[in-house]
C-alpha cells in the first residue's frame, strides 16, 4: 500500500534536505547534493511567508488532509515539524477531489495532492518552451491513509506525466549541478503506478537516492545526467520496467471521431462541461492554460465556447485573472442568458477572500457578460455547481473549509446558496461532519426546490455504511432542508451527479468499489440510484467491467429517459481504444439499461460532468482528449464536443448510428479500434469549423 512508504524517515530527508544522490550508470564519477543545494530545497518548502492569513487559517485543515505519518515526522536538520513547512506553502498547494481527477499545475512552483482515486498528475505547462524549467514540483498522488475520517485503504492507479511525445519535463539543459527544476514524487508505487517519460528507456539514467539506497532518482541524459525526478521510497527500479511508458509518438492527425469538435491550444484545454439553450446552441465550459478565446490572463482561465446547432463555433470567452480560474457547471435561464461556475484564486467577480473562492458568471447570448459573482470564505470554497429557476434566482453548491452559510463543522462542508437574479444572496445552508464532506451535483425544480449530492467520510444521513458515502439532498426555496438520505457500501461509494425528472424524482450517478446495486465486476463500478420527491429509495443499478469504469454526468430528456457518462479503461460499450476511453449508459425510468456506447483513442480520453440531453434526440457529450478525438491535437489535452443520438432497445454488441453535430460522415474509432473491430460506423457529421 502506499501508505507505508511514509513510515520511513527518509521521506522526508528526500523532501527537505536530499541526501546524497549517488549516480553511477552513466558515468564514474559520484554526485551528491552540495549544501547550497540542499539549502535552496529547504528554502523553497519555507520561503511563502507564515504571516499570510490564509496560511495561519488553513494550518488544521491541511494537517487534517495530509497523511499522518508526514504529520508527525521532522525534517531535516530541524525539530521543526513538517506540519509547519507543509502550511507555509499552501498558496501553491492544489488539492484535488477523491475521484479520477487529472490534476494540473502551472509554470509555477507546485504542490499537488489529489488524494484517492485513479488521478493524472501534470505539473508544468506542457506548452511552454522548456516545460517545467525552474519548477520544483511535489505531486503526491493520492496516499491511502490520511488523518481525515477513518482508517481507509484505497487502490489508486495513479499517472505521473514526466513527459510527451515533444519533451522530457524538468529538462532545464544544465547538467545535474545548479539544476532547480525537477519533480518530487513521495508516494509512487511501482506496483500500481506509472510515470510518462518522453522518448525511451535508453534516454534515462536512474540512480538510487541516499547510502540507504530507498528511492530512485531519474536522470535525462542531456547529455549530462541531468535531474528531472526523484521518487523517495521506491526503489529497485529499472528504465525497463513497465510502470514506466514511453511517448515518443504525436497523436494521429486523424480524428478518432471524425470531423467533431476539438478545441485546444499547445498547452492544456479542458472541457468540463456541456449545455443547451433553448433554440439548440451548444456551450462548453470549462478551463484553459492556453489562449483560446483571448490572450491568457495568467495561470489558468475559465472559459465558455458556443456553438450552433450544426456544430459551428460562435464564439469563445476567456475569463480570467493572473491566478487560476476554473468553470465545472453551466446553466441556463428563459431568456437564454448562460451561467457558469467555478473557483478563482484572483478577482474574477470581486475581491478575491481566501486562498480560492467560488464565483457564477451570467453572459448573454453573444457573450457579453451581465454579471459576476465572487464570495467566500479565508479557507477553501468552491463552486461545482449551478442553476436558475423559473423566476431568474440562482442556486450554487460545492464545498467550503470556511463558514459559509454555517459554522464548519470540521473540515469540508457542503453548501448550498441561492442569490436573486441581481446576484444578491438571500440564504447560504452549510451542513457537515467533522470528517470530509463534499458537495458536487446540484440542481433546482420550478418550484425552487434545490437538491444536491456528494460524498461523505460520516454519518451524514441516519447511518455511516463505511469508508465514503454517497448522499442526497433537498431543500426548499427558503433554505429549509427536508430530507438527507445516505447510501453506500462497506467500501468507497462517490456520488457525482444528479438529475430531475418531470415528477420530481431524483437520480445520482458516481462509482464504487462495492456492490451497491448489484455485484461488483472487479474494481470501480458505475452506479445509478432514483429517490422520489420524497427521499425514499426506489432503486439502484451498477455496471462494469473488470477495469475501472466511473460515471461522472447525467440527465433526463423529455421523455424520462436518464443518459449517463463518465470514463472506464474496460470494454463497457464497445473495446477499449487504450488507456481511458469516454462512455455513455442509457436507462429507462425503471433502471433498465437499454444501450451503452464507449469511444476514445489510443491516448487518454475524458468526459467528466459534460452531458446534456434536454435537445431531442440528441444527447451532447464534452471532455478532453490527449488524442484526436474531434480534429487534429494541438498539443497535450485538447476540449472536445459531440453529441450521439441512441435509439431505444437492448445493448447492442455495436453502436447504433451516432448524430456528431450535423451531416452524414462516418465514424471511425481509429486505427488501433478498427484493428480490434473491423468495422465502420454510420454517424451524421459536420465539418470542422475553421
Amino acid at each position: 500500500m502506499k501508505a507505508s512508504i511514509f513510515t520511513t524517515a527518509n521521506i522526508v530527508l528526500a523532501t527537505l534536505g536530499i541526501v546524497g544522490v549517488e549516480v553511477k550508470p552513466a558515468t564514474s564519477q559520484s554526485f551528491d547534493f552540495s549544501d547550497q543545494e540542499k539549502s535552496d530545497i529547504s528554502n523553497f518548502l519555507s520561503s511563502l511567508s507564515s504571516n499570510n492569513p490564509t496560511v495561519s487559517n488553513n494550518k488544521s485543515f491541511l494537517k487534517r488532509l495530509l497523511p499522518s505519518p508526514i504529520v508527525n515526522s521532522g525534517t531535516s536538520g530541524s525539530s521543526q515539524a513538517l506540519d509547519n513547512i507543509i502550511t507555509e506553502f499552501i498558496t501553491v498547494l492544489k488539492i484535488g477531489t477523491p475521484g479520477p481527477d487529472p490534476f494540473v499545475g502551472d509554470s509555477s512552483n507546485n504542490v499537488i495532492f489529489t488524494r484517492t482515486g485513479n488521478d493524472i498528475l501534470l505539473g508544468v505547462d506542457p506548452g511552454a518552451a522548456i516545460p517545467g524549467q525552474g519548477e520544483i514540483d511535489i505531486l503526491i498522488g493520492g496516499p491511502d491513509s490520511t488523518n481525515e475520517g477513518p482508517s481507509i485503504n484505497a487502490p489508486t492507479r495513479d499517472r505521473f506525466l514526466l513527459g510527451d511525445e515533444n519533451n522530457p519535463y524538468y529538462a532545464g539543459g544544465k547538467g545535474f549541478r545548479g539544476n532547480k527544476d525537477y519533480a518530487l514524487i513521495p508516494d509512487f508505487d511501482p506496483n500500481q503506478d506509472t510515470i510518462r517519460l518522453h522518448g525511451n528507456p535508453s534516454n534515462y539514467t536512474l540512480a538510487p537516492i541516499g547510502p540507504e539506497k530507498n528511492g530512485t532518482a531519474i536522470f535525462v541524459n542531456n547529455p549530462k545526467p541531468d535531474l528531472i525526478a526523484l521518487l523517495p521510497g521506491a526503489s529497485g527500479l529499472s528504465v525497463d520496467g513497465d510502470y514506466f511508458e514511453y511517448d515518443n509518438t504525436a497523436p494521429s492527425q486523424q480524428p478518432a471521431l471524425e470531423n467533431a469538435q476539438q478545441l485546444g491550444s499547445a498547452s492544456v484545454d479542458i472541457g468540463f462541461n456541456v449545455g443547451t439553450d433553448s433554440v439548440g446552441n451548444v456551450y462548453v465550459t470549462g478551463w484553459t492554460q492556453g489562449d483560446l478565446g483571448q490572450s491568457n490572463a495568467g495561470s489558468q482561465d475559465a472559459y465558455i465556447a458556443k456553438y450552433n446547432s450544426e456544430g459551428k463555433v460562435q464564439w469563445v470567452k476567456q475569463l480570467g485573472t493572473s491566478g487560476e480560474d476554473r468553470s465545472f457547471d453551466i446553466s441556463f435561464d428563459s431568456a437564454n442568458n448562460v451561467y457558469i461556475a467555478g473557483t478563482t484564486t484572483g478577482n474574477l467577480g470581486g475581491p478575491v477572500v481566501g486562498g480560492d473562492d467560488a464565483y457564477f458568471i451570467k453572459l448573454d447570448s453573444n457573450g457579453n457578460t451581465l454579471l459576476s459573482k465572487q464570495y467566500g470564505t479565508d479557507q477553501f470554497d468552491t463552486a461545482f455547481g449551478i442553476d436558475v429557476d423559473n423566476e431568474g434566482n440562482i442556486y450554487t453548491g460545492g464545498y467550503t473549509s470556511g463558514d459559509i452559510g454555517a459554522v464548519n463543522a470540521g473540515s469540508d462542508d457542503p453548501y448550498v446558496a441561492k442569490f436573486d437574479s441581481n446576484g444578491n444572496q438571500l440564504w447560504a445552508k452549510q451542513f457537515g461532519t467533522p470528517y470530509f464532506d463534499e458537495l458536487y451535483g446540484l440542481a433546482a425544480d420550478n418550484n425552487g426546490n434545490v437538491f444536491a449530492t456528494g460524498f461523505t467520510t460520516d454519518k451524514l444521513g441516519e447511518q455511516h455504511a463505511g469508508l465514503y458515502d454517497g448522499w442526497l439532498t433537498k431543500f426548499d426555496s427558503n433554505g429549509n432542508q427536508l430530507w438527507i438520505e445516505q447510501f453506500g457500501t462497506s467500501n468507497y461509494d462517490f456520488a457525482w451527479d444528479l438529475a430531475l425528472d418531470s415528477s420530481g424524482n431524483v437520480y445520482s450517478t458516481g462509482f464504487t468499489l462495492g456492490s451497491l446495486g448489484g455485484p461488483n465486476a472487479g474494481y470501480y463500478d458505475a452506479f445509478l440510484v432514483k429517490y422520489d420527491t420524497d427521499g425514499n429509495q426506489l432503486w439502484t443499478q451498477q455496471i462494469g467491467t473488470s477495469g475501472s469504469d466511473s460515471a461522472l454526468a447525467i440527465d433526463i430528456d423529455s421523455n424520462g429517459v436518464i443518459y449517463i457518462s463518465g470514463i472506464t479503461d474496460g470494454d463497457l460499450g464497445g473495446v477499449n481504444a487504450g488507456l481511458n476511453d469516454v462512455f455513455v449508459a442509457k436507462f429507462d425510468s425503471e433502471g433498465n439499461l437499454l444501450m451503452t456506447e464507449q469511444f476514445g483513442t489510443p491516448e487518454d480520453d475524458f468526459a467528466f460532468f459534460g452531458i446534456d440531453a434536454q435537445q431531442a434526440a440528441k444527447v451532447y457529450l464534452a471532455g478532453f482528449t490527449g488524442g484526436s478525438l474531434g480534429g487534429a491535437n494541438a498539443g497535450s489535452f485538447d476540449a472536445w464536443v459531440a453529441s450521439s443520438s441512441l435509439s431505444a432497445g437492448s445493448v447492442p454488441s455495436a453502436p447504433e448510428p451516432t448524430t456528431i453535430l450535423g451531416s452524414l460522415a462516418t465514424l471511425m474509432f481509429g486505427a488501433r479500434f478498427k484493428k480490434r473491430v473491423g468495422k465502420k460506423f454510420q454517424s451524421t457529421l459536420s465539418k470542422k469549423s475553421t
